[in-house]
């Protein structure tokens, strides 16, 4: 018999805490069965795929990338996605729509001075939306637009590559500290390159 804080998986003959003995044990929690979309991995309950799901609080279910299979179609997918012929998550292209960074959504990837919304305008151009004007901008007052490639770059002793966009970042997986994020991308102006810093980072040099 369990004690008070404990029920007996349905699968493995043993007690196990959080489960439920009719519907199996909750993500994240102990198992030796989970609920319908878990599967039980080292003796918790995780998404089927590690590398191409990620756990959704607020729905309590396992959602699948852009690229990943959709078995449950498109409410398996994440927001914006959806679920094609094929059984894998894509974006809207006619739509205008293209994938993030880190896979977890679709937008629009609005170009230089485009009316825009948060988080729509090209992260990959170093562009953001401005509060005030709600165009796309770049990210940093001290990066230069240039129109012949319409991204943003930096001038020398600037700071260049990768510069994080806040609370972009997927929820963490088995552990982890943080999931995958979205990135501003900012290369260097003509005559410069990318290289790193003397005090951490990367700075474009001549």
């Amino acid at each position: 018999m369990c004690s008070s804080d404990l029920v007996r998986s349905l699968a493995a003959y043993e007690c196990v805490a959080g489960g439920n003995s009719c519907l199996g044990a909750d993500y994240g929690e102990q198992c030796g069965t989970c609920k319908e979309g878990f599967v039980c991995v080292d003796g918790r309950c995780r998404c089927r795929d590690v590398f191409g799901q990620i756990y959704d609080s607020e729905l309590g279910q396992c959602l699948s990338l852009v690229g990943a299979n959709c078995p449950g179609g498109n409410s398996s997918c994440v927001a914006t996605a959806f679920c094609d012929a094929g059984g894998r998550c894509r974006c809207d292209a006619d739509s205008g729509l293209v994938v993030a960074q880190n896979r977890g959504r679709c937008y629009e990837a609005l170009k230089y001075g485009q009316e825009c919304s948060a988080n729509q305008c090209d992260f990959n151009k170093g562009l953001s939306c401005a509060g005030d004007s709600g165009r796309c901008v770049c990210v940093d007052s001290g990066l230069e637009f240039r129109e012949s490639d319409g991204a943003c770059v930096a001038g020398a002793g600037a700071q260049c590559g990768n510069l994080p966009v806040q609370g972009s970042c997927l929820p963490p997986v088995d552990g982890a500290t943080s999931g995958a994020c979205e990135f501003y991308r900012v290369g260097c102006d003509s005559g410069a390159s990318c290289r790193d810093g003397d005090a951490g980072g990367r700075v474009c040099q001549a």
